[in-house]
């Protein structure tokens, strides 16, 4: 007999983490689209956009990993301080210490506290 695994939200956090280490930043958006999440019955956690967040700005598409802070509040998963230091840390990798230090600020407002790996992202 056969057993069948469903996934959950720490199966596919550790998918992610294995893309990001892999560098496949097109799976790991895969893994957070709505379909799939909706038809397995994931609910995407902040663990899981850290991870991606994460995955996205190690393979150099800050971009992506900034434009999902607006898909993660859009979902109601609100940000930590995981999440905001690595949009610093994708601002960081793109160049943009402008934005890097205005994430800095928003965190102040959000009432998240930045923490030593904030400042040193």
């Amino acid at each position: 007999m056969q057993t069948v695994l469903m996934p959950n939200v720490i199966s596919c956090s550790a998918a992610i983490s294995a893309c990001e280490r892999g560098e496949q930043s097109h799976r790991v958006l895969d893994s957070l689209s709505v379909p799939v999440v909706q038809h397995v019955g994931v609910s995407v956690s902040s663990t899981s956009y850290n991870a991606t967040i994460n995955a996205c700005a190690k393979c150099q598409t800050y971009e992506t990993s900034l434009a999902l802070l607006s898909i993660m509040r859009d979902a109601h998963v609100v940000p930590d301080v995981i999440t905001c230091s690595a949009a610093i840390s994708a601002y960081a990798k793109g160049q943009q210490w402008l934005q890097a230090l205005g994430q800095l600020e928003t965190m102040h407002h959000a009432a998240v506290l930045p923490n030593v790996i904030s400042y040193n992202a």
